[in-house]
């Protein structure tokens, strides 16, 4: 897959072991969807289309190389492309041991 070497790119920083860059766009929705918001919520917060949104994830999905919401925050997190913020008004997740990710309720 082929990228547009025009679109800005946000890094958020690369990594010496990835040369993967997610748009500002894709790390805001994972930012979102990482504080526990569905997909409508996002585009309403982002005030941005749902299919945007669903454009968002899909092309941060081919970029981490995984195919799941959940495993693109964990790898966008491992890569150091998200900071771990967790949400202390609902779920909050951490990583907990290598390749899991748990769920606390607190």
């Amino acid at each position: 897959m082929e990228t547009n070497q025009t679109t800005p790119m946000l890094s958020i920083r690369l990594t010496p072991e990835t040369n993967v860059r997610l748009s500002k766009g894709e790390v805001a929705v994972l930012r979102l969807i990482a504080e526990g918001h569905p997909n409508q919520g996002v585009a309403e917060q982002l005030e941005i289309s749902k299919r945007m949104v669903d454009y968002h994830l899909t092309k941060a999905y081919a970029k981490l190389n995984v195919g799941n919401r959940m495993l693109a925050i964990r790898q966008a997190w491992r890569l150091g492309l998200l900071p771990f913020e967790p949400n202390s008004n609902s779920s909050t997740y951490s990583e907990a041991g290598e390749g899991s990710l748990q769920t606390q309720r607190g």
